[in-house]
């Protein structure tokens, strides 16, 4: 985003990141994008990530380009951070379970991005392959992810390791957002949500979701472990996010019922991690993290 300095997603243990940056000897101005896969089956996606990065180069706009746009060299540089290998001693069966999934999803990313690779090989695009902590790569020798996810600097393209993205930096209603992964659309959808554009939009795509009386138990539950226990992929190693946890499901019980039609849009107010939310006949209303 333009007014960003910027990206970061953090908090994979058992899914991944895919970070790309693109720079052309043509356009001035870089392309950064993040995604947090949590499956296989988003394959046109990731193909729709590379043809972004191509039509953001390729636009013709003279002024603003020192040489034919079709013509120019498009770097991508590509980044792959998440899952890790179970421990040795961990002998719990959904772990074992969860693990291999995990190991599925990095072997399945790879591959399809080899593919795409050799595609636009006779295309403008090259394609680099930077960064790639994945499974036993990511995997500390005591257990547990190395790293949870990476943020790129839209100007440099520069890559840094991120553990966890503090709340403040995670944009406008973090907890409405959250709560499409209990809704039915999070298991059914093979779809990835364009959600912070290159123009500084901030887009929640409509969803719905309706309480479930019998999740009543799980705010009941007192202690930390338990509540992982039956919500986190991987509880032993996603402590940090029990509160955002409670939080959605404190939030959902409140609003039973969440439906819009609509994309909720926000604009950021430039150099702050301040929002407002903008509509075509709402008052812009500012929202401060």
């Amino acid at each position: 985003p333009r007014d960003s300095d910027s990206d970061e997603d953090g908090d994979c243990s058992t899914c991944s990141t895919d970070g790309s940056s693109s720079a052309s000897t043509a356009a001035p101005t870089p392309l950064t994008t993040l995604t947090h896969i949590d499956g296989t089956q988003y394959t046109d996606c990731v193909r729709d990530i590379i043809e972004r990065h191509a039509q953001h180069h390729n636009q013709d706009d003279s002024s603003c380009y020192s040489e034919d746009a079709a013509t120019a060299t498009i770097r991508l540089d590509i980044h792959l951070v998440g899952g890790f290998v179970e421990h040795a001693n961990d002998s719990n069966s959904a772990t074992s379970s969860i693990s291999q999934e995990s190991q599925s999803i990095s072997a399945w990313i790879i591959s399809l991005l080899g593919n795409l690779s050799n595609e636009y090989a006779s295309s403008n695009i090259a394609m680099n392959f930077q960064t790639c902590f994945v499974s036993t790569a990511n995997t500390q020798w005591n257990g547990g992810p190395m790293f949870r996810g990476i943020g790129i600097n839209t100007t440099t393209g520069q890559l840094v390791p991120v553990h966890h993205v503090e709340q403040q930096l995670c944009g406008p209603q973090q907890c409405l957002r959250q709560a499409r992964l209990w809704s039915t659309q999070a298991s059914t959808t093979n779809q990835l949500a364009l959600i912070f554009d290159s123009f500084g939009t901030f887009t929640i795509q409509p969803f719905q979701y309706e309480w479930n009386a019998n999740l009543n138990w799980l705010l009941e539950l007192q202690d930390d472990y338990h509540l992982l226990h039956y919500t986190s992929t991987s509880p032993q190693y996603e402590c940090h996010v029990v509160s955002m946890i409670r939080n959605v499901l404190q939030y959902m019980k409140q609003h039973h019922r969440t439906e819009f039609c609509d994309a909720i849009q926000y604009e950021r107010v430039q150099h702050t991690n301040d929002w407002i939310r903008v509509s075509a006949t709402a008052t812009k209303t500012s929202i401060r993290q």
